[in-house]
Protein backbone atom coordinates (compact mmCIF):
# COMPACT_ATOMS: atom_id res chain seq x y z
CA UNK A 1 0.00 0.00 0.00
CA UNK A 2 1.19 3.55 -0.87
CA UNK A 3 4.06 1.94 -3.40
CA UNK A 4 4.44 2.40 -7.02
CA UNK A 5 4.00 -1.18 -8.96
CA UNK A 6 5.29 -1.36 -12.69
CA UNK A 7 3.29 -3.47 -14.56
CA UNK A 8 4.42 -5.66 -17.88
CA UNK A 9 1.12 -4.27 -20.39
CA UNK A 10 2.13 -6.80 -22.72
CA UNK A 11 1.56 -9.67 -20.04
CA UNK A 12 -2.18 -10.82 -20.56
CA UNK A 13 -1.86 -12.79 -17.21
CA UNK A 14 0.21 -9.75 -15.77
CA UNK A 15 -3.05 -7.24 -16.67
CA UNK A 16 -5.47 -9.77 -15.57
CA UNK A 17 -4.17 -10.29 -12.22
CA UNK A 18 -3.43 -6.47 -11.69
CA UNK A 19 -7.01 -5.80 -12.71
CA UNK A 20 -8.00 -1.63 -12.22
CA UNK A 21 -5.22 -1.88 -9.78
CA UNK A 22 -3.65 1.67 -9.84
CA UNK A 23 0.17 0.76 -11.75
CA UNK A 24 2.69 2.49 -14.27
CA UNK A 25 2.76 0.85 -16.98
CA UNK A 26 5.46 -0.48 -19.93
CA UNK A 27 5.31 -2.23 -22.46
CA UNK A 28 5.96 -2.49 -26.78
CA UNK A 29 2.96 -3.43 -28.12
CA UNK A 30 -0.41 -1.90 -25.50
CA UNK A 31 -1.07 1.26 -24.68
CA UNK A 32 0.73 2.45 -21.11
CA UNK A 33 2.24 4.95 -19.45
CA UNK A 34 5.93 4.00 -20.82
CA UNK A 35 5.82 2.21 -24.77
CA UNK A 36 8.52 1.39 -26.80
CA UNK A 37 8.20 2.43 -30.97
CA UNK A 38 9.77 2.69 -33.84
CA UNK A 39 11.78 -0.37 -33.10
CA UNK A 40 14.94 -1.29 -35.69
CA UNK A 41 17.56 -3.64 -35.44
CA UNK A 42 20.64 -3.77 -37.65
CA UNK A 43 23.94 -5.47 -36.91
CA UNK A 44 25.07 -2.67 -34.90
CA UNK A 45 21.90 -3.62 -32.47
CA UNK A 46 18.61 -2.00 -31.56
CA UNK A 47 17.18 1.39 -31.72
CA UNK A 48 13.91 2.62 -30.78
CA UNK A 49 11.81 5.57 -28.82
CA UNK A 50 10.29 5.65 -25.95
CA UNK A 51 6.91 7.55 -25.71
CA UNK A 52 5.53 8.45 -22.20
CA UNK A 53 2.36 9.15 -21.59
CA UNK A 54 2.65 12.57 -21.43
CA UNK A 55 3.99 12.99 -24.95
CA UNK A 56 7.94 12.60 -24.42
CA UNK A 57 9.65 11.22 -26.43
CA UNK A 58 13.78 9.51 -26.39
CA UNK A 59 15.34 7.57 -28.89
CA UNK A 60 17.23 5.18 -27.38
CA UNK A 61 19.99 2.86 -28.97
CA UNK A 62 21.55 -0.36 -27.50
CA UNK A 63 23.92 -3.62 -28.31
CA UNK A 64 21.19 -5.80 -26.93
CA UNK A 65 18.58 -7.55 -29.46
CA UNK A 66 15.07 -9.19 -29.60
CA UNK A 67 11.90 -7.77 -28.40
CA UNK A 68 11.66 -9.04 -24.96
CA UNK A 69 15.20 -6.91 -24.36
CA UNK A 70 13.61 -3.78 -25.31
CA UNK A 71 10.73 -4.48 -23.03
CA UNK A 72 12.96 -4.84 -20.24
CA UNK A 73 14.72 -2.05 -21.02
CA UNK A 74 12.05 -0.02 -21.16
CA UNK A 75 10.59 -1.38 -17.72
CA UNK A 76 14.06 -0.19 -15.99
CA UNK A 77 13.89 3.04 -17.70
CA UNK A 78 10.01 3.85 -16.69
CA UNK A 79 11.40 3.07 -12.82
CA UNK A 80 13.86 5.28 -13.19
CA UNK A 81 11.99 8.11 -14.96
CA UNK A 82 9.27 8.06 -12.26
CA UNK A 83 12.18 8.24 -9.72
CA UNK A 84 13.22 11.53 -11.34
CA UNK A 85 15.92 10.56 -13.81
CA UNK A 86 15.53 12.35 -17.56
CA UNK A 87 15.07 10.44 -20.40
CA UNK A 88 17.78 11.69 -21.86
CA UNK A 89 20.31 11.48 -18.99
CA UNK A 90 19.14 7.41 -19.16
CA UNK A 91 20.67 7.27 -23.03
CA UNK A 92 23.98 6.98 -22.30
CA UNK A 93 23.10 3.91 -19.34
CA UNK A 94 20.76 2.17 -22.05
CA UNK A 95 24.29 2.15 -24.61
CA UNK A 96 25.97 0.58 -22.08
CA UNK A 97 24.03 -1.81 -21.33
CA UNK A 98 26.36 -5.03 -22.38
CA UNK A 99 24.74 -9.04 -23.62
CA UNK A 100 24.97 -11.89 -21.89
CA UNK A 101 27.46 -14.16 -23.65
CA UNK A 102 25.78 -16.40 -25.85
CA UNK A 103 22.28 -14.75 -25.27
CA UNK A 104 21.53 -13.22 -28.69
CA UNK A 105 24.93 -11.65 -28.75
CA UNK A 106 25.59 -10.69 -31.94
CA UNK A 107 29.49 -10.90 -33.35
CA UNK A 108 30.24 -9.49 -37.22
CA UNK A 109 33.30 -11.21 -38.08
CA UNK A 110 33.49 -9.61 -41.51
CA UNK A 111 32.20 -12.62 -43.73
CA UNK A 112 28.94 -12.53 -41.98
CA UNK A 113 27.44 -11.33 -38.52
CA UNK A 114 26.86 -14.48 -35.78
CA UNK A 115 23.41 -13.92 -33.58
CA UNK A 116 25.22 -16.80 -31.13
CA UNK A 117 22.18 -17.85 -29.68
CA UNK A 118 23.87 -20.99 -28.25
CA UNK A 119 22.73 -20.69 -24.45
CA UNK A 120 19.28 -20.51 -25.19
CA UNK A 121 17.32 -24.03 -25.84
CA UNK A 122 13.64 -23.78 -25.02
CA UNK A 123 10.67 -22.65 -26.96
CA UNK A 124 10.06 -19.38 -25.91
CA UNK A 125 13.92 -18.84 -26.49
CA UNK A 126 13.80 -20.36 -29.56
CA UNK A 127 10.60 -18.53 -31.12
CA UNK A 128 12.29 -14.97 -29.99
CA UNK A 129 15.43 -15.80 -31.85
CA UNK A 130 13.68 -16.43 -34.82
CA UNK A 131 12.15 -13.33 -34.69
CA UNK A 132 15.17 -11.36 -34.69
CA UNK A 133 16.70 -13.62 -37.57
CA UNK A 134 13.89 -12.84 -39.94
CA UNK A 135 13.91 -9.08 -39.28
CA UNK A 136 17.52 -8.44 -40.64
CA UNK A 137 17.71 -8.00 -44.11
CA UNK A 138 20.23 -10.69 -45.87
CA UNK A 139 20.27 -14.25 -46.14
CA UNK A 140 19.68 -15.75 -42.86
CA UNK A 141 21.00 -19.31 -42.07
CA UNK A 142 19.47 -20.66 -39.41
CA UNK A 143 22.68 -23.62 -37.56
CA UNK A 144 20.44 -25.71 -34.64
CA UNK A 145 20.94 -28.85 -32.88
CA UNK A 146 17.38 -28.72 -32.12
CA UNK A 147 15.79 -28.45 -28.60
CA UNK A 148 16.27 -31.49 -25.72
CA UNK A 149 14.72 -31.85 -22.07
CA UNK A 150 11.34 -31.63 -23.07
CA UNK A 151 9.78 -34.50 -21.92
CA UNK A 152 6.67 -35.52 -23.99
CA UNK A 153 6.16 -32.66 -25.78
CA UNK A 154 9.78 -32.51 -27.27
CA UNK A 155 8.80 -33.77 -31.07
CA UNK A 156 6.14 -31.69 -30.89
CA UNK A 157 7.69 -28.25 -29.77
CA UNK A 158 10.49 -29.38 -32.21
CA UNK A 159 7.96 -29.72 -34.80
CA UNK A 160 7.22 -26.57 -34.36
CA UNK A 161 10.51 -25.01 -34.43
CA UNK A 162 10.97 -26.59 -38.07
CA UNK A 163 7.96 -24.72 -38.90
CA UNK A 164 8.60 -21.29 -37.56
CA UNK A 165 12.33 -21.76 -38.80
CA UNK A 166 10.98 -22.20 -42.59
CA UNK A 167 8.96 -18.92 -42.60
CA UNK A 168 12.40 -17.15 -41.74
CA UNK A 169 15.57 -19.00 -42.71
CA UNK A 170 16.88 -18.74 -46.11
CA UNK A 171 18.68 -21.92 -45.58
CA UNK A 172 18.64 -24.14 -42.68
CA UNK A 173 21.73 -26.64 -41.72
CA UNK A 174 20.63 -28.61 -38.79
CA UNK A 175 23.46 -30.31 -36.69
CA UNK A 176 22.79 -34.22 -36.19
CA UNK A 177 20.64 -36.47 -37.61
CA UNK A 178 18.48 -38.19 -35.15
CA UNK A 179 17.50 -35.71 -32.76
CA UNK A 180 16.65 -33.43 -35.60
CA UNK A 181 13.90 -35.53 -37.13
CA UNK A 182 10.98 -33.60 -35.53
CA UNK A 183 12.54 -30.46 -36.98
CA UNK A 184 13.36 -31.75 -40.24
CA UNK A 185 9.35 -32.85 -40.25
CA UNK A 186 8.18 -29.83 -39.49
CA UNK A 187 10.34 -27.61 -42.02
CA UNK A 188 9.41 -30.17 -44.96
CA UNK A 189 5.47 -30.24 -43.89
CA UNK A 190 5.97 -26.12 -44.78
CA UNK A 191 7.17 -26.91 -48.05
CA UNK A 192 10.42 -25.49 -48.20
CA UNK A 193 12.78 -26.20 -50.72
CA UNK A 194 14.48 -29.63 -50.16
CA UNK A 195 18.26 -28.06 -51.40
CA UNK A 196 18.16 -25.40 -49.01
CA UNK A 197 18.12 -27.77 -45.93
CA UNK A 198 21.98 -29.21 -44.78
CA UNK A 199 22.39 -31.99 -42.30
CA UNK A 200 25.39 -31.81 -40.60
CA UNK A 201 27.52 -34.45 -38.11
CA UNK A 202 28.84 -31.69 -35.83
CA UNK A 203 29.02 -28.15 -35.05
CA UNK A 204 32.66 -27.57 -37.35
CA UNK A 205 31.10 -29.14 -40.49
CA UNK A 206 27.82 -26.92 -39.93
CA UNK A 207 29.70 -23.18 -39.57
CA UNK A 208 32.40 -24.86 -42.53
CA UNK A 209 28.94 -25.56 -44.83
CA UNK A 210 27.06 -22.04 -43.50
CA UNK A 211 30.49 -20.26 -44.56
CA UNK A 212 30.66 -22.25 -47.98
CA UNK A 213 26.99 -21.42 -48.86
CA UNK A 214 26.64 -19.10 -51.84
CA UNK A 215 24.24 -15.64 -50.52
CA UNK A 216 24.41 -14.05 -53.87
CA UNK A 217 26.46 -11.17 -52.63
CA UNK A 218 23.96 -10.81 -49.53
CA UNK A 219 25.34 -10.51 -46.06
CA UNK A 220 24.92 -13.54 -44.17
CA UNK A 221 23.73 -13.78 -40.64
CA UNK A 222 23.64 -16.83 -39.03
CA UNK A 223 21.65 -17.65 -36.25
CA UNK A 224 23.25 -20.27 -33.72
CA UNK A 225 20.65 -21.43 -31.63
CA UNK A 226 21.18 -24.03 -28.77
CA UNK A 227 25.04 -25.88 -28.51
CA UNK A 228 24.01 -29.50 -27.47
CA UNK A 229 26.67 -31.68 -25.97
CA UNK A 230 28.43 -34.51 -27.89
CA UNK A 231 26.34 -37.12 -26.47
CA UNK A 232 23.63 -35.69 -28.41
Amino acid sequence: DGGKLFVNMDDDNIRSYIGSRSRIGYSIKNESDYKAENISVSERGTTFTVVTKTNEKCEYTTKLIGEHNVLNIVGAIAVANTYGIALESLKPQVRKLECVPHRLELKDNGLAVIIDDAYNSNPTGAKAALDVLGIFDGFRILVTPGMVELGEKQNELNREFGKQAARVSDYIILVGKKQTEPIYEGITQSEYPQNKIYIADNINEAIKKAYEINSDGKKKFILLENDLPDNY
